[in-house]
């Protein structure tokens, strides 16, 4: 009996010890989870998100200064990582004196607007101003309307570039990086300013585009300055 104390009164302590022990491991990994930075998450736990919202672009295309209007909304993930889509339009038109065979159009407008994806991180996005930076990819169109009709002239943009009855449209490819900073209004509204820039390919001229310089060697490259609203979960 007196043996059998003896082991229970060595053991006991051994017993609490290694509780106390799993205990601290177990806090331990724990913290150590929290504490590790990892690409999309600090304890692999995914927050999810989204927004969407208008955006305006003025900045120099060719020769002239052009405001162009649009928008963009992503899914967003662990408050920092945007993946989405986003497209915009140019608002002040330029124009030409455009020939057709043996009419002029007087004033003819020039017409643009590009769309397609872009990925965005936000630093410090829980800060009241913080960092963004993004890269837009995508493709645009440009092309002449005659009657000064956007409406109309999409209607006849087609794959061909009929020079002798439909206006004409080329298109090009584009890719503009952005950075800018970012303030939360309110938990579901932030506002942001950017500056971008665009690098375009040639563009695509069909064989509307033959004699008319104003769109062929149309120069797409160039900074932009951009105010973004943003309204959603982020």
């Amino acid at each position: 009996m007196k043996k059998i104390i003896i082991i229970i009164a060595f053991l006991l302590p051994l017993n609490i010890f290694a509780q106390y022990t799993s205990a601290d491991d177990f806090d331990s990994q724990n913290e150590k989870e929290e504490n590790m930075s990892t690409l999309l998450g600090g304890n692999g736990k995914l927050s999810h998100g989204a927004y969407g919202g208008p955006q305006v672009k003025v900045g120099q295309f060719d020769d002239f200064t052009a405001v162009m209007l649009g928008g963009r909304g992503g899914w967003t993930i662990n408050h920092s990582f945007t993946l989405g889509i986003a497209g915009f339009g140019m608002v002040n038109a330029p124009t030409v004196d455009y020939s057709l065979a043996d009419t002029t159009f007087k004033d003819a407008a020039i017409r643009s607007g590009y769309g397609g994806f872009y990925m965005e991180y936000t630093n410090s996005p829980n800060s009241l101003l913080h960092l963004t930076g993004n890269l837009f990819i995508g493709w645009g169109g440009i092309g002449i309307d005659r009657d000064q009709d956007w409406f109309d002239g999409m209607n006849h943009l087609d794959d061909d570039h009929d020079f002798d009855s439909d206006d004409p449209w080329a298109s090009f490819f584009i890719i503009e990086p952005a950075v800018g900073v970012e303030m939360n209004v309110t938990s579901f509204f932030r506002i942001g300013m950017e500056a971008s820039y665009r690098f375009s390919n040639r563009i695509a001229s069909g064989d509307g585009f033959r004699e008319i310089r104003e769109v062929r060697d149309y120069n797409f490259d160039g900074f932009s300055g951009n105010i973004v609203f943003k309204f959603g979960v982020f």
